[in-house]
């Protein structure tokens, strides 16, 4: 009996050293595959790493040069999307507004006058009941000018912000996606910054135009509804309306050069879109003022008119 248990504890402590061994060796098997493993993960990160430095490179060189562009591109977008402030002048409306209020007696008494001497004549009796309805008109659009001339600039600034937010905020930085591209933007990167800089003048211009344009306006009413100083009146009306609704017309202009990019063709001459999107703007804001001043021959002085638009004809 003594030789049979001694037997059995035997072959147990052969069991469990053979086990032992074999979860050792389990063990050790399974740390090596670990290292084996990490060198490999290690070993393909390095590669990445490498693969990727051009890449890297190619990016640091592209916000390098689009550095410069930020306070251009940050006043564009400035003028372009917000909502000329006006509220500052109204202090100076308000003055504007009595002024012409002391006129409306005297538009009164001189319609009155043309009615009771227009006598038997159909015409002349027309004329003065036209006179009188004119002046009725000015004193409702003249006492309601500066509250129509913000409605004018608010719409205006919906719908230029709603065409604004359809433009990709990488059609107006330099973008590369290879070496030979990145060429091209240093080739052409001083004209795309003089675009810039006549636009943001131009655009600047156009801001404070319409600003002060507040305090012209009921002018503007009051002339455009004097039957002697009518076409002086439209003359102001058609500049400061056309100053109003430019940004519009503007924003339309690059959200047309950024759907451009779309095509394969264009989007391989990114930074050739992007200048003649910027000159095009310029352009038409000069065409369109041209035209208003051209169109005024009869109004202003003779010889003004080809002193004015001989700047932008020249540009």
């Amino acid at each position: 009996m003594k030789k049979l248990l001694a037997l059995i504890l035997i072959v147990l402590f052969s069991a469990s050293v053979f086990a032992g061994e074999e979860d050792n060796s389990n063990d050790n098997s399974g740390l090596i595959d670990s290292i084996l493993g990490a060198f490999g993960d290690l070993a393909d990160s390095v590669k990445d790493g490498i693969s990727s430095i051009p890449e890297k490179l190619l990016d640091f060189v592209v916000d390098v040069i689009n550095l410069p562009l930020q306070p251009l591109l940050f006043l564009v977008k400035k003028l372009l999307s917000e909502e000329v402030k006006i509220d500052f002048l109204k202090g100076i409306w308000s003055i504007i507004v009595y002024i012409l209020s002391l006129l409306y007696g005297l538009l009164f008494i001189f319609s009155g006058i043309n009615l009771m001497t227009s006598g038997n004549s159909a015409e002349k009796r027309e004329k003065a009941k036209q006179g009188l309805q004119n002046t009725l008109l000015m004193i409702v659009f003249v006492q309601a000018s500066f509250l129509i001339y913000q409605l004018l600039l608010s719409f205006t600034n919906i719908l230029a912000n709603s065409c604004m937010h359809l433009i990709n905020d990488n059609f107006f930085v330099f973008t590369a996606e290879n070496f030979a591209n990145l060429g091209m933007n240093l080739f052409f990167g001083l004209s795309y910054i003089v675009a810039l800089l006549i636009a943001v003048i131009i655009l600047a211009i156009r801001y404070i135009l319409v600003a002060f344009g507040v305090v012209a306006f009921p002018i503007a009413i009051f002339l455009y509804f004097f039957p002697y100083t009518k076409q002086y009146g439209k003359l102001i009306l058609n500049i400061l309306v056309v100053a109003a609704i430019m940004p519009f017309v503007n924003v339309l202009i690059l959200l047309m050069g950024s759907q451009m990019l779309n095509i394969e063709v264009f989007n391989n001459l990114k930074i050739l879109v992007m200048i003649a999107s910027f000159f095009l703007v310029i352009i038409v804001n000069l065409m369109m003022f041209s035209f208003i001043i051209s169109q005024s021959s009869s109004v202003l002085p003779e010889g003004s008119t080809k002193l004015l638009t001989m700047p932008i004809k020249g540009f």
